[in-house]
């Protein structure tokens, strides 16, 4: 029994290893699913059950049943197999040079292969398959142990900021950061046919920095240096979900959260936030009393909103279905046909975004959006969100529409006309060639006066041009220009 119970266990957490991979060692959440470890532990044990149960019923049915507990557990094999293949080979199902059908064919192959070798080769391939499961129980543990661990809840929100002056806030401030948009595609080499209105619009009306340079190519290390101030060289996110940065200059890592950032400098003067982020641990950065939403990547199991629900039962059990369809789409086939409804994600971004830059009691809403960074989720010939091939231009016509929805929401609202907004990205499309590091950043105050900004810069400069902002220490562009030239380059 008690072997039989170690092999289940074995067998199940190697075909749990796409959620492993999802839950333990995906660094690109910025969000602790204290759920989602939970549903993962829960999962592996009733499937190691399920698997048990099944290896006892097979057994009793002689020897059919013990082929056939062997084609399951060969063909079962597969799975870890199969994303080994994605480590080493990173060629997925539905994409790559091969075509799908192909791969298809060579895992039908593969699963021939098992029950040939499970019926001409029975008494062997049960004592390889039995021994391999034993040799693996070790690793049951060793996820276990990580996951258990993380369970746990983890840090909390910062404390928060005790206003010990007079309020300085004068001017509400939206802040749009749209992950990977690209100076140069967007604004001066456009593909043809691509129209992107909104984005015109606001370039015409806004001090326009037509120089603003990326300092990093990932936005670990990006983000912080904006809401820092202080260049980022290296960025690391723990199994805590906590981010680690090393500021230039400096050799020890330190806590984001601990920093001086923008969200704690604004705080201080008595502004009330609102956040909505992606990629980077966002809720942990923002002070206790401020909304924080924390955005869902496609594809990333156990990524949610931060937000007031509750973590109860309910919430484990909606993160086990999570699980189970994540589990689903990483297996060869079915990935195909389970994809992620990108509409769907899109709709509750929007959904969140608008609520942020609308609520006219928030003075600084800051709104990470990630497009039009990968994955391709917008056709812009049928103007659908959808998984799509149309590439960078039509991610940016999703930007573009997004902008227009975040600006209708605001005027409807009655806070556009009052609020300076600020468009701006972490940094530029890394997949296409050159070393050109620009980024957007205009800044559209109340007036609309149109203003060219052409001296070189970097995203650094963000921390203290929000906070010149906020404290009405530049009222207009030709202010913020005046503000921005002793900055230097």
């Amino acid at each position: 029994m008690w072997w039989g119970l170690l092999r289940a266990a074995s067998l199940a957490n190697l075909l749990w290893l796409p959620v492993w991979e999802r839950v333990l060692y995906s660094r690109a959440w910025g969000v602790r699913a204290t759920e989602a470890h939970a549903a993962a532990v829960v999962g592996l044990v009733s499937l190691a059950l399920a698997l048990w149960a099944v290896e006892a019923v097979c057994r009793r049915w002689g020897g059919a049943g013990r082929v056939l507990w062997t084609v399951l557990v060969g063909s079962g094999l597969l799975v870890p197999l199969n994303v080994v293949r994605r480590t080493v080979l990173p060629v997925h199902l539905g994409g790559g040079p091969w075509p799908w059908e192909l791969k298809v064919l060579g895992l039908v192959g593969a699963v021939a292969l098992v029950v040939w070798v499970a019926v001409r080769h029975l008494p062997a391939a049960e004592r390889l398959l039995g021994g391999l499961l034993v040799a693996c129980v070790p690793f049951v543990a060793v996820t276990l142990a990580q996951s258990l661990v993380l369970v746990w809840p983890g840090p909390g929100r910062p404390a928060e900021v005790q206003l010990t002056g007079p309020r300085t806030v004068v001017r509400r401030t939206v802040v749009l950061l749209f992950d990977e948009l690209d100076y140069e595609l967007a604004f001066e080499r456009r593909e043809p046919g691509l129209r992107l209105d909104e984005f015109d619009r606001l370039a015409a009306r806004s001090l326009r920095g037509t120089r603003v340079r990326s300092t990093a190519d990932r936005t670990l290390k990006a983000v912080p240096t904006m809401l820092t101030g202080r260049w980022v060289d290296e960025a690391v996110l723990d199994s805590r979900n906590r981010l680690w940065v090393r500021f230039h200059g400096e050799e020890e890592f330190q806590e984001l959260a601990r920093a001086q950032t923008l969200f704690r400098t604004a705080s201080a003067a008595g502004a009330r936030l609102a956040v909505v982020g992606a990629w980077l641990p966002y809720c942990g950065l923002v002070p206790q009393g401020s909304p924080c939403w924390q955005v869902p990547l496609l594809n990333d199991g156990g990524a949610g909103w931060e937000g007031p629900r509750p973590r109860d039962h309910t919430a484990v059990l909606e993160a086990l279905g999570r699980q189970a369809v994540h589990a689903a789409r990483a297996a060869p086939v079915l990935s195909r046909w389970l994809q992620e409804d990108p509409d769907a994600w899109y709709r509750r971004l929007l959904e969140a975004s608008v609520q942020a830059v609308s609520d006219p009691t928030r003075d600084l809403a800051w709104v990470h959006l990630p497009i039009p960074h990968p994955p391709w989720v917008f056709d812009r010939a049928e103007q659908r969100v959808r998984y799509s091939a149309g590439g960078y231009g039509d991610n940016l016509a999703l930007a573009d529409r997004t902008l227009r929805a975040l600006r209708e929401a605001m005027e409807r609202a009655g806070v556009w006309q009052d609020s300076v907004v600020v468009v701006t990205s972490d940094h530029w499309y890394r997949e296409r060639k050159g070393d050109d590091r620009r980024v957007p950043l205009f800044v559209r105050f109340p007036d609309e006066v149109g203003w060219e900004y052409s001296e070189p810069a970097d995203i650094t400069l963000v921390h203290d041009l929000v906070r010149a902002v906020l404290e009405g220490e530049a009222r207009s562009a030709s202010e913020l220009a005046r503000w921005l030239s002793p900055l230097g380059p």
